[in-house]
């Protein structure tokens, strides 16, 4: 019974990832039906998510210390990854990178908030042996160092309130870390940027307007998660403690073997959920 239950989800998966694909790589005459096939992309991933890349053959027991894996593997790794790199850099409107631009930055050197980020890197899913064989220290500090000359140098959107500005500030190693985990440095860079800037810039100021607002309220991480799903609800939560009860509602339905193991715990979404509340963490990871 297992066996076979195993079976009906790998298919699901493999029939998920063909839909995906043949969306993507199918050409689109208008606006229109590009929205049509995002929408339709968004309600896949929303539903059932993106599918799992089987890495059972390139997971062996590994020797201590691990090591940074060579040219070769990491090839594999990202081609392993590439459907949900695709979808990411879709999502996030991201269609073209600049290796020249991305260069000159880090060619900059450290910015005025270096001392900051490397205070972080080193220890961002420090436990994670498979983040870790897959991504370097290195490529974080970079990353986000580049993101900091990046941001001093462009003047901030209007947005009818006052300017925001951009800089490093604590937990966007975090942020850029799956995106370095899905995706060459390149690419990495210039989807995390996009995130930050365009997707939740509140969250990321100083003073942490966004997180406060979303105590407050819950409205603006409500706001976001319908951007990603493109759901339309017609109930919202009006508070942090709704909000965290739809969430466990939607788990339910979404995944009762996860739902059921976190209850058995004692776990509800006030608790494993809150902390990504505060950190605005969208990434799940399977």
């Amino acid at each position: 019974m297992a066996a076979q239950m195993t079976s009906v989800k790998t298919r699901r998966a493999e029939l998920r990832r063909e839909t995906i694909e043949n969306i993507l790589s199918t050409p689109h005459s208008s606006e229109e039906d590009v929205a049509t096939s995002l929408a339709e992309i968004r309600r896949i991933v929303a539903i059932e998510g993106l599918p799992v890349p089987n890495t059972s053959e390139f997971s062996p027991v590994r020797p201590a210390p691990i090591r940074p894996r060579d040219l070769q593997h990491r090839l594999v790794h990202y081609d392993r990854q590439r459907l949900r790199s695709q979808v990411w850099k879709v999502f996030l409107g991201v269609y073209h990178v600049s290796a020249t631009e991305y260069t000159c930055l880090v060619k900059k050197g450290p910015s005025d908030v270096y001392d900051k980020v490397r205070n972080d890197t080193f220890r961002t899913l420090a436990t994670d042996q498979g983040f870790s064989m897959e991504v370097q220290e290195d490529m974080l500090i970079r990353v986000l160092n580049a993101f900091a000359w990046k941001a001093k140098a462009t003047s901030p959107p209007p947005t009818g309130h006052d300017p925001l500005e951009f800089t490093y500030v604590q937990g966007m190693n975090v942020l850029a870390a799956p995106f370095l985990y899905a995706m060459p440095e390149v690419e990495a860079f210039f989807a995390f940027s996009t995130l930050i800037q365009y997707c939740c810039p509140m969250y990321v100021q100083p003073c942490l307007q966004g997180a406060h607002c979303g105590l407050k309220s819950g409205s603006t991480f409500w706001h976001i998660i319908l951007q990603f799903s493109s759901f339309a609800c017609p109930v919202r939560p009006a508070n942090s403690r709704a909000f965290l009860q739809l969430l466990d509602m939607c788990l339910q339905v979404v995944d009762p073997e996860l739902f059921g193991y976190l209850r058995g715990k004692s776990l509800t979404a006030e608790l494993y959920a809150f902390p990504c509340k505060l950190r605005c963490n969208f990434f799940h990871r399977h």
